[in-house]
């Protein structure tokens, strides 16, 4: 388990349940973007819910803004501290934007390509939402999955002369690159993006770069700046 997980699974035994949602798939190291408080998922017959703060503390006496309950139709092993990959990713998908949701199962099918098909038909995700475990981070499968929305359908990890393989290739020269949480916030790699964007530049491609942050929480800009460039024509 994970340093961080361990309070907080504590905190959802203590509640009646086993810790789920974004904590649970970060401790099954699959990709995700954290949800604020405690995600608890208990059985839809459990009663006498206690606060994550006491266990002496009923919970339907005492609100808690930091547990958020998942009821499940199924019953949780009392012998664990988190939900299972699967439930975890049934509640995930319940309480964030379907987008970053199917992000997660992506780094799941990456895992287990075999699955991939019985993995899509469990959460009713549909072949051309592009979910099949090729992207390198779950910042790339939510830019891929929301241009597809778009009706652009990006080639993924092409390689290039003289920069190498690229995110996205859109037509035959608009090249978009995606940068993950905190890998590119380091120095080093900061100056080698810099260079293979040069790269790009001067292999007479023009070269989009987006940051994390771009992608999930301001995709308006993301998605304005591409449109503009096909408009102007920097794909063909």
């Amino acid at each position: 388990m994970l340093p961080g997980t361990a309070a907080p699974a504590l905190q959802a035994v203590r509640v009646g349940g086993v810790l789920t949602c974004s904590r649970a798939l970060e401790a099954h190291d699959l990709w995700s973007v954290q949800r604020s408080g405690v995600h608890v998922r208990v059985h839809h017959t459990s009663c006498r819910l206690r606060t994550t703060r006491d266990s002496r503390e009923r919970l339907s006496e005492h609100p808690d803004d930091r547990a958020v309950v998942h009821w499940s139709p199924s019953s949780t092993d009392s012998s664990r501290l988190l939900a299972g990959p699967l439930d975890a990713l049934d509640d995930y998908f319940s309480c964030i934007e379907r987008d970053i949701a199917l992000a997660a199962l992506d780094s799941l099918i990456r895992r287990v390509p075999e699955q991939a098909s019985e993995l899509r038909r469990r959460f009713g995700v549909d072949e051309w939402e592009g979910v099949d475990g090729r992207r390198d981070s779950g910042t790339e499968t939510v830019f891929s999955v929301r241009m597809l929305r778009l009706g652009i359908a990006p080639l993924r990890q092409v390689p290039l002369p003289g920069v190498g393989r690229v995110d996205f290739l859109i037509g035959r020269r608009l090249v978009i690159e995606v940068d993950g949480r905190g890998y590119h916030d380091l120095a080093d790699q900061f100056e080698r993006d810099r260079a293979r964007d040069a790269a790009i530049s001067s292999g007479g491609r023009r070269g989009l770069r987006f940051s994390h942050d771009q992608v999930l929480h301001r995709w308006a800009e993301v998605e304005h700046a591409v449109l503009a460039a096909i408009e102007r024509g920097d794909h063909h």
